[in-house]
């Protein structure tokens, strides 16, 4: 199961900003401004932040050359070096500044040069090293630097006194830590699992939260057979980044070593809806399917069991001023080959055409329908008896006499292609329409459009949160929506998707009587500009700065790009050394106080390798 391939290397962080005009600014202006040490490398920032990172690294090459000593500069040239795959020229750029005997400092003058300089220096080198390829020299660069002024941590850091002590001193944040993270992958790709793995050990005793050194040496243990172990590695980086769903299938080919063939099936089909490009996936649960073909028997069992006994909850509904509301149409499945639903007391079954019923079959007690999508472009839909209630190349429409009234849809997909895909019974409010495209059927539901915030707001925030922030979330999530319903969507059938993509959105079951209260006492309120609703884009975290509509999307909107009030404004662009470290290093800030923010949406060290990432773009 041994990986190949070079890696990629990022920070997951939302609205990062450019300050593009400041940059263009500083492109003019500084040609012909005197050049001090800290401006030198100011127009090779503006070309960078501008997409010309040729033209920045022409510069940065000319102003190594005329000033060696010149510290910003040489690390700036050699990430950019790294950033264009150029490892073997980033490597001597490297070795060129820790062979500098000067005392010149990264940011502040105060700060403890040259040691600091070398540590950083030989991290930095250590993983290019790994990312070229030279796992030999990276084993021996980064060894080299564990070793140097601290023989003995790696043997005795899985002291507890001396852990505490580590852990005291920051540990968890330093470049030492991603030391031994990178040790240990050219440990793992050098085929040494063992070491590999003890080194990863040693790592995430130490810092506790490191998702990815927990993916490393589940892998590690998998190469050993070491099951329990890979398990648990495992499981424990998905806990920590549900963004790891490269974990599913190696996790899933560890259950299935142990005999534990439900749990690896259920991780498979998991895997399938996540990772859709991945033909291993596919293989892999194809081969357990044929091998035991009962796990399929079981499932189709179980669905018909839950089909039967489960019966669509009856709900709270707004009671006055309905007809106000604006209702909203939200995708909740596409391509669908057949759907099995279970409806509420007093539904009527209708023929749609043009928006206008043009039948319908009514119904007072509850009906599970069984509805197909035909070659022929047309609908079936059956009673729970078989018995055909329409054959129609019309749409579809279940609604109901009041609107306390549900349907269960079982068994359906969501969220296909992004971490949070799966599949599982949901209920939903309001009208379920079906209608057929050339791939199959599009399941979606009208809903009054405050009802559906009931869940979209807890699925988008936590509803444990302070009740102001549940309410302006819910202000936030309105205006979206009715943004959204100008028609991104429209040609597809529906105003919104029922994902991430959109809002998330499950149905009843993510309701929550914190964040209902929150929508009610918010209701009808919107951000507006310029006389129109605004909107509201928000992401889970934004790291402490947001960044303008203009720089993202290339239209000025009132979505201004603002900072964290703990955090200093940001009006010059940072140098592409300088702006990699601010990316990985964690300030105090409203975007991370603990038990109010999620560690990997606030900021988290991405790797995958090329391979990896080319199955998904081809």
């Amino acid at each position: 199961m041994k990986s190949t391939g070079r890696y990629c290397i990022g920070l997951i962080v939302f609205l990062l900003p450019v300050l593009l005009s400041s940059a263009s600014d500083q492109a003019s202006d500084q040609e012909t401004a005197p050049q001090s040490a800290s401006s030198r490398i100011a127009p090779a920032t503006a070309r960078y932040y501008h997409g010309d990172r040729d033209g920045a690294l022409a510069q940065l090459a000319r102003i190594s050359k005329e000033y060696p000593s010149d510290i910003d500069a040489v690390l700036n040239y050699a990430r950019l070096l790294r950033e264009a795959g150029r490892f073997d020229k980033a490597i001597m750029s490297y070795e060129h500044l820790l062979s500098q005997r000067t005392t010149h400092v990264l940011d502040e003058p105060e700060a403890p040069a040259y040691k600091e300089l070398q540590q950083r220096v030989s991290y930095e080198m250590g993983r290019t090293l790994v990312m070229a390829g030279r796992l030999e020299e990276a084993v021996t660069r980064l060894q080299a630097a564990l070793l140097d002024g601290t023989a003995q941590l790696d043997r005795e850091l899985l002291d507890r006194e001396l852990l505490d002590r580590e852990l005291d001193e920051g540990f968890a944040h330093t470049v030492r830590s991603e030391q031994y993270f990178w040790y240990g992958i050219a440990l793992q790709e050098l085929g040494r699992h063992e070491e590999a793995s003890e080194v990863l050990e040693l790592l995430v005793r130490s810092v506790g939260h490191h998702p990815q050194a927990l993916l490393q040496l589940a892998g590690a243990r998998l190469e050993l057979a070491d099951y329990e172990g890979a398990i648990q590695a495992y499981e424990r980086a998905l806990s920590q980044d549900a963004n790891l769903t490269s974990a599913l299938l190696p996790l899933a080919q560890s259950y299935r070593a142990l005999g534990r063939r439900d749990t690896a099936y259920r991780l498979l089909q998991r895997a399938e809806l996540s990772l859709p490009w991945n033909e291993d996936v596919r293989a892999e649960r194809s081969s357990l399917e044929d091998a035991h073909p009962e796990l399929t028997e079981i499932r189709e069992a179980k669905l018909a069991e839950r089909a039967a006994t489960t019966r669509a909850p009856r709900v709270t509904t707004l009671s006055t001023e309905r007809a106000t509301i604006p209702t909203v149409r939200i995708g909740l499945a596409e391509s669908v080959d057949s759907l099995q639903a279970r409806s509420g007391e007093l539904w009527i079954l209708e023929e749609i055409r043009d928006g206008k019923a043009i039948s319908a079959v009514k119904g007072t007690t509850e009906e599970l329908f069984t509805i197909h999508a035909h070659d022929d472009n047309r609908l079936e839909i059956l009673n729970e008896n078989q018995d055909q209630l329409l054959l129609t190349s019309e749409t579809l429409r279940i609604r109901y006499q009041e609107p306390d009234q549900s349907t269960v849809l079982f068994d359906i997909e969501f969220g296909h292609g992004q971490f949070s895909s799966g599949r599982e019974d949901r209920s939903y409010r309001g009208e379920i329409e079906v209608f057929r495209r050339d791939d199959g059927m599009t399941v979606v539901n009208n809903v009054n459009m405050e009802e559906y915030l009931y869940s979209v707001v807890p699925s988008e925030m936590p509803a444990h949160w302070p009740e102001a922030s549940l309410e302006a979330q819910a202000i936030a999530a309105r205006s979206y929506t009715i943004a959204g319903m100008r028609g991104r969507y429209r040609e597809r059938g529906f105003d919104l998707l029922s994902s991430v993509a959109s809002h998330y959105y499950s149905g009843i079951t993510g309701e929550h009587p914190r964040t209902t209260a929150a929508v009610n006492a918010t209701r009808g309120q919107v951000l507006s500009a310029h006389g129109a609703v605004l909107g509201a884009v928000y992401s889970a975290n934004s790291a402490g700065y947001t960044e303008s509509s203009a720089s993202v999307w290339g239209s000025a909107t009132a979505l201004v790009g603002v900072s964290d009030k703990m955090l200093p404004e940001r009006t010059q662009p940072e140098a592409p050394e300088q702006l990699m470290r601010w990316l990985e290093s964690s300030p105090a800030s409203y975007s991370n106080i603990e038990g109010l923010y999620s560690r990997s949406a606030f900021g988290e060290l991405g790797l995958a390798y090329f391979g990896q990432l080319r199955m998904r773009i081809f």
